[in-house]
């Protein structure tokens, strides 16, 4: 399948997407039920009974379902496996853990939250599952089995370091795969995404009072040296760009978020300079920047969504469904 045909079946399907007036009238919306019967237009697989009880199910059939459709439009096996490797390395640190809490139970992580429901071949939750409770690794993605190997060689590693070892494998993993994409739009993506995890990870032991050596992840344009020089000062107006990326707006609340202990604004505008970074080359209908752009707003409009429908389930006011929402997007009305 060709770019360009990809490209055009994105630009038909984008009237579907949720958009700020879908935004504003989910929110003003009377009941929940005229809530979810706008996902209908947005070609959401509903049942009866998840108009009138909305559930997470909601949300996992939909990233089921765009999953599927976005595999069969795209026409690189690398983007592909790109754009999914976070699902398969956040499983993958899921049942490691539950394997830590339970090592002679597997069935015990088949009702691991959180775990994403798909995945090829080896990497099906199923087969993922079965080869970390049996320590089987042979035919796991290779930045996978060694990250898995480098734990099992540790005592009793914390849930934080699976996590972080996880996150190592998967960004070498992600480079792998983009070299032979050879589009730097892409590439800037997932370097300003490992410089924001950095910050973010170094921000939250600094909460904890202190920051450990060994946590820095490569592959971002922040030098470990930088960060380090950016929490020791807390330099609040923080000049620091990298490859045209600035992150002026990013530091500035990192700091505030640091004074006041919270890092919730912090958190809202890493997002939002992330998803305007992949917007970039998105306007280029022969590139592969279209095709990303696509699956990272979806994404942005499952966790807008989701917020949403929980507000509504528990009865939040139209004004604290925008306060839930205030940061994350900008809309009036």
């Amino acid at each position: 399948m060709s770019i360009l045909f990809t490209n055009s079946v994105i630009s038909a399907r984008s009237s579907k997407m949720l958009d700020a007036d879908r935004i504003r009238r989910m929110i003003h919306a009377n009941t929940i039920e005229d809530t979810t019967k706008i996902l209908f237009e947005m070609d959401y697989d509903l049942s009866e009974d998840d108009i009138i009880n909305p559930s997470d199910a909601i949300i996992t059939n939909e990233l089921k379902r765009f999953v599927k459709e976005f595999g069969e439009l795209c026409p690189s096996d690398d983007l592909l496996y790109v754009v999914l490797g976070r699902f398969y390395y956040h499983n993958a640190a899921a049942f490691y853990n539950a394997r830590l809490r339970n090592p002679d139970d597997a069935k015990a992580s088949s009702t691991v939250d959180s775990v994403y429901p798909f995945g090829n071949d080896y990497l099906e939750p199923v087969m993922l599952r079965s080869a970390i409770y049996r320590k089987s690794y042979i035919n796991l993605p290779d930045a996978m089995a060694l990250t898995l190997r480098k734990l099992d060689d540790i005592a009793s590693p914390s849930p934080f370091m699976v996590d972080l070892e996880f996150n190592r494998a998967l960004y070498a993993d992600i480079f792998t795969k983009l070299k032979p994409i050879k589009n730097r739009h892409i590439k800037q993506y997932f370097r300003a995404e490992i410089d924001l995890l950095n910050l973010r990870t170094y921000a939250k032991l600094r909460f904890a009072g202190n920051i450990p050596s060994d946590i820095y992840i490569e592959g971002g344009e922040i030098s470990e040296e930088s960060l380090n020089t950016i929490f020791e000062k807390n330099l609040r107006n923080s000049k620091v760009a990298f490859m045209g990326l600035n992150y002026d707006a990013v530091i500035a609340e990192l700091m505030i978020g640091l004074e006041n202990a919270n890092l919730v604004r912090f958190e809202n505008t890493s997002n939002n300079f992330l998803i305007e970074l992949s917007k970039e080359g998105s306007d280029d209908i022969f590139s592969l920047s279209m095709l990303f752009g696509w699956f990272i707003a979806k994404m942005e409009e499952l966790r807008i969504v989701k917020t949403i429908l929980i507000g509504k389930k528990f009865g939040k006011s139209r004004d604290e469904l925008r306060e839930d929402l205030r940061g994350i997007i900008e809309f009036g009305g």
